[in-house]
């Protein structure tokens, strides 16, 4: 039930809220993979595609490049095209590449994982300890900066949440958001995740194919928009499946969730969980204990809490605003069903006590 309220509140709060404007999506969508056929043909593309955009994007000065893309599993058909990838990111250092925390699996030791990686050994880690992990293979070890890219979910299956490192047997992986939040100088918190305050408009997005044909091009005028921004490249065509349930839907592309975590991240205006659910449903069960034991009328306690109802509700949803999260929804249901409960008795205890009455005059009068 908060969940859903929260969920509710959260859509109609980031209606008015719109995504900063140097975080910049470079999306795969279906006009891309149309438009770029005849250059790379059917997808995957050749890596070397995205080494060119690398290159041409580099003369721009955006301040990182992140990739929603795994780049894991050697191109057997096209060596050489990984190979141009890896000569033109060896020669960058603000490129970040995703790797996947698996379920189950043959796990490599985690203490073989280059300093490029990021993961920190706690003083309560294993030494051999070992993770199924995809790592970005293709590339040399020393552009393994980035992180996880593992969707975060509740037990719902619904994404709320962005993780910042992941704990394996004490040590801590990161996740690709942090990784690149913390790159452009951001503090992270020291919690393992933050719930996220969503934006209603997706973030400035470019297409692929677009971004791709103006670096090539004698005067761009796109590529040059992009100096000191943080540009993410992820897919949202359909047919490439990269897409989540969140707040916002059952289908928000993966890579906007990535954006608004490392928006959350930089601008620090990620939600703040307020512990109040039980404090609240003490404070209301324990009002409605005091009034039907008074004998306060049933009406006016109703009246009452359909007005402590509204309070709550109106100040949770103000809470978004502070950037806290103030969940109420099941403290109110619990409480109205106690007192549904609590009317019921007392209009049982009531009609007992007007039988006894009547059983008691019954013996003087007709």
């Amino acid at each position: 039930i908060d969940n859903r309220l929260g969920d509710a509140f959260l859509a109609q709060h980031a209606s008015g809220r719109s995504p900063p404007a140097d975080i910049v999506l470079v999306a795969i969508d279906q006009k891309s993979l149309e438009n770029m056929s005849e250059v790379a043909g059917s997808w995957p593309w050749p890596r070397a595609i995205h080494g060119e955009l690398i290159d041409g994007l580099a003369r721009f000065r955006p301040t990182a490049i992140g990739f929603d893309i795994l780049f894991n599993e050697a191109d057997s058909f096209r060596p050489d095209s990984d190979a141009v990838l890896r000569d033109i990111a060896r020669g960058h250092r603000n490129l970040f590449f995703p790797s996947l925390l698996l379920a189950d699996g043959k796990g490599a030791p985690l203490q073989d994982l280059p300093p490029s990686f990021g993961a920190r050994r706690s003083e309560y880690a294993e030494q051999y300890a070992t993770a199924p992990l995809l790592v970005p293979l293709v590339l040399d070890q020393t552009n393994w900066q980035g992180g996880l890219i593992n969707f975060e979910k509740d037990d719902d299956q619904r994404g709320r949440h962005a993780r910042l490192y992941h704990t394996v047997n004490g040590w801590q992986l990161p996740s690709l958001n942090a990784s690149m939040a913390r790159f452009a100088g951001s503090t992270l918190p020291a919690t393992p995740r933050v719930r996220l305050n969503w934006y209603g408009n997706s973030p400035r997005t470019i297409p692929y194919t677009d971004l791709f044909t103006d670096i090539t091009s004698e005067r761009p005028v796109i590529a040059p928009t992009l100096e000191n921004s943080i540009v993410i490249i992820g897919a949202t065509a359909p047919g490439l499946n990269d897409f989540r349930p969140t707040p916002l839907g059952a289908l928000t592309p993966g890579a906007e969730i990535l954006t608004t975590a490392i928006a959350n991240l930089r601008s620090h205006d990620w939600l703040r969980d307020l512990p109040v659910r039980w404090p609240i449903l003490l404070i209301l069960l324990a009002g409605l204990g005091w009034a039907f034991a008074k004998r306060r009328s049933p009406l006016q306690t109703g009246l009452l809490l359909s007005g402590v109802t509204m309070l709550l509700l109106v100040s949770s949803y103000g809470a978004l605003g502070l950037h806290f999260y103030a969940p109420v929804g099941a403290a109110l249901t619990l409480a109205w069903l106690a007192y549904g409960l609590l009317t019921i008795e007392a209009q049982w205890r009531e009609r007992r006590e007007r039988e006894a009455a009547v059983m008691l005059f019954r013996r003087f009068l007709d």
